[in-house]
């Protein structure tokens, strides 16, 4: 095979990939772009492609000290779902730009999502800490951001050819001299409780559409995020008796398409 035959077929794939394909596929598949195993007669879909990464993962007795590249990772369900599972290092690439445009949305959705949690691992208290130990500075959660932003499909493809047959295994023994260090912290006195928090709930704004919808608005600044939902005075108990699953079938078209905008556009 020619250099002039791999670019035609690298060209033709990723085109099929950032064209309509691309939403079909996630549509139907979701995040894990990939056939499943069944594990039983009532599997369903997402529980038998969860079942494939766990066929795959016990094939290779992956662990801890394996590194994966995931080689044309999709939206990188795989590569999350094994990173998490199997603690082992992931790398995925892909040629879409799409797919890469999706990913990049993740990890600034992820971000952003952490920020809205005071507390608790991946909050904002833990990443200032976190960012404070390892670069000194805790500002550095308002920029760490940009160096994933900045990712381009020539970036990823150059790092996973760099990453292919590297391999790093640290391993860590204690000493066999060990001395116990007095903690300062009294850990036989129970510490006491914090005051009580106080909590003051937003009041909504409330406006009206010229159709006659009621809208319920609470602003909440600092973050990018836009949370919104629909409730309709209706459901399935309302159902014909000839038409059961009506309400079911109306709420999942909702983001199928109108008249004036597509499901992609919606």
């Amino acid at each position: 095979m020619t250099n002039r035959d791999v670019e035609s077929i690298v060209s033709s794939t990723q085109a099929y990939y950032d064209g309509p394909a691309d939403e079909i596929y996630r549509t139907i598949w979701g995040d894990n772009v990939h056939l499943g195993v069944p594990c039983s007669d009532e599997c369903p879909h997402p529980e038998a492609m969860e079942h494939t990464n766990e066929i795959m993962a016990k094939a290779v007795s992956l662990g801890p000290d394996i590194r994966v590249l995931d080689l044309g990772c999709g939206y990188g369900s795989t590569a999350r779902y094994l990173a998490a599972n199997y603690r082992c290092a992931v790398t995925g690439t892909n040629i879409s730009e799409r797919e890469l445009e999706r990913a990049k949305n993740r990890v600034q959705s992820s971000h952003v999502f952490q920020l809205e949690r005071f507390g608790g691992f991946g909050g904002r208290a833990d990443q200032l800490n976190y960012y404070n130990v390892m670069t000194g500075d805790p500002a550095y959660i308002n920029q760490d951001i940009d160096r994933y932003v900045a990712v381009t499909r020539d970036d990823i493809a150059r790092v996973a050819g760099i990453l292919a047959d590297a391999r790093v295994r640290l391993a860590i023994h204690p000493e066999e001299q060990r001395t116990i260090v007095e903690s300062p912290v009294d850990r036989t006195t129970t510490p006491a409780p914090s005051p009580q928090p106080a909590f003051t709930a937003p009041v909504p704004n409330r406006a009206k559409l010229d159709n006659g919808l009621n809208i319920l608005h609470v602003e909440k600044r600092g973050l990018p995020t836009v949370a919104f939902g629909l409730l309709v005075r209706s459901g399935a108990l309302s159902d014909p008796a000839d038409k059961a699953g009506l309400a079911h079938l109306t709420t999942s078209m909702l983001t199928e398409g109108t008249a004036s905008r597509t499901s992609a556009q919606i």
